[in-house]
């Protein structure tokens, strides 16, 4: 996956997992809450150790403009 999109689903996928429990799934089985919360932080934590792991660790530097000023 390109370091781009790695950011961006590190970005996106706690604020769409809290966007769900907190609209969609309020009166859902307090299991299927529990694995979207737990989903959401998981995710991302893998997807962080992934773009470390890659450019990082080889001695790369890793620069992405998310806003023109």
């Amino acid at each position: 996956m390109q370091e781009q999109t790695l950011l961006t689903l590190i970005i996106l996928f706690p604020l769409v997992g809290a966007l769900l429990n907190a609209f969609l799934l309020r009166s859902a089985n307090v299991g299927i809450v529990c694995a979207v919360a737990t989903l959401a932080v998981v995710l991302p934590f893998i997807f962080s150790c992934m773009l470390f792991m890659g450019p990082v660790v080889q001695g790369n530097s890793l620069t992405v403009d998310l806003f023109n000023w």
